[in-house]
């Protein structure tokens, strides 16, 4: 397997997990939930600085995975 498809395979299995976190904890989805109103809050509506405002939250979850 290339480099590429392993940095796929992973960021897909990262992306399986934090979906699965989320619908498997009401609490997280709310926490998440608010984290986001919080970032709109800011004014932070642009796209990629909305995904970049997010990251900590979503790296937060995937370190579980290490």
């Amino acid at each position: 397997s290339s480099a590429a498809s392993d940095v796929y395979k992973r960021q897909h299995l990262q992306q399986r997990y934090f979906r699965q976190r989320l619908l498997n904890s009401p609490a997280l989805r709310q926490e998440y939930m608010q984290y986001k109103k919080h970032i709109l809050e800011q004014g932070i509506t642009e796209h990629q600085a909305y995904g970049k405002a997010k990251s900590a939250f979503v790296k937060r979850i995937l370190a579980e995975m290490n």
